[in-house]
């Protein structure tokens, strides 16, 4: 079985993400991979699934040569998602993990939400990392980049945590008050 997969782009000026082949605007983040997969997940296509994520990730990384830091698979087309393809996607949530890759799942429904609780997938994956929505994900991806981001080039701070800053450099003016005082005579 090869179930149709695709990578997502957020359409502009919107929270909708679409297949890039389709919308050639749709726009992609660098260090993110979006995977819609559009069929339930079981055990005559997992391998084939888990082959196309692999291949995403590693094309993205590739082409952009940037490192991949998320993989967030689209599940709004999973009705139904089977015990080896759970054991599938613990598998590939520890290989991304050991390269310092997230594995985030969005938008599963009801069904497939309790196979993964009980499978203790969402546990592994971690919570914070499964979103009703695409949109949500992205935004915490990109959050998490810049505060990953920020603490390798912490700002130049004192003790207080207030900025170094040079005052009469960034406020080179000065006002009659802050002028020297006459001297006496």
């Amino acid at each position: 079985a090869y179930p149709h997969t695709a990578i997502l782009g957020r359409l502009p000026g919107t929270t909708e993400y679409r297949n890039i082949k389709n919308y050639n605007q749709a726009e992609r983040y660098d260090g993110i991979v979006i995977v819609r997969v559009d069929a339930p997940i079981y055990f005559a296509n997992t391998q084939n699934i888990h082959d196309k994520v692999q291949k995403y990730e590693t094309r993205a990384r590739e082409e952009k040569g940037i490192p991949v830091q998320f993989v967030i698979i689209e599940f709004s087309a999973v009705a139904h998602i089977d015990t080896s393809a759970l054991h599938t996607l613990h598998e590939m949530h520890k290989n991304f993990l050991r390269r310092g890759i997230h594995l985030c799942i969005t938008n599963p429904n009801a069904k497939v939400m309790r196979r993964l609780l009980s499978s203790g997938l969402m546990d592994d994956i971690g919570r914070e990392h499964v979103f009703v929505s695409t949109h949500d994900a992205v935004n915490h991806c990109l959050s998490q980049m810049d505060c990953d981001e920020m603490s390798k080039h912490p700002s130049d701070t004192e003790g207080n945590g207030d900025l170094n800053l040079d005052v009469e450099e960034v406020f080179p003016l000065k006002l009659g008050a802050e002028e020297d005082p006459p001297k006496a005579i």
